[in-house]
């Protein structure tokens, strides 16, 4: 499942790969890119995907979670 996140404009302003996907995905949210009821990949695809950890990309599905942007339903993927 590819995205389309503009992930590498993100890479070179933070230092923090998990920064950079979080943004990635909040402008995506914002620009109607991923409207509202997306299915997000799980953890471990959205890592592979983007050559980040796997803990990278649950800091920032967490990230998002926190502030609302997505929920996150266990086990339905």
């Amino acid at each position: 499942m590819e995205l389309g996140l503009p992930f590498e404009t993100y890479v070179e302003q933070y230092r923090f790969k998990y920064l950079a996907l979080y943004h990635a995905i909040r402008a995506a949210i914002h620009s109607g890119k991923l409207p509202e009821g997306t299915r997000l990949p799980a953890t471990r695809e959205l890592a592979r995907l983007y050559g980040v950890s796997r803990g990278s990309a649950a800091q920032c599905y967490d990230m998002l979670m926190a502030e609302g942007y997505v929920v996150s339903r266990q086990g339905s993927g």
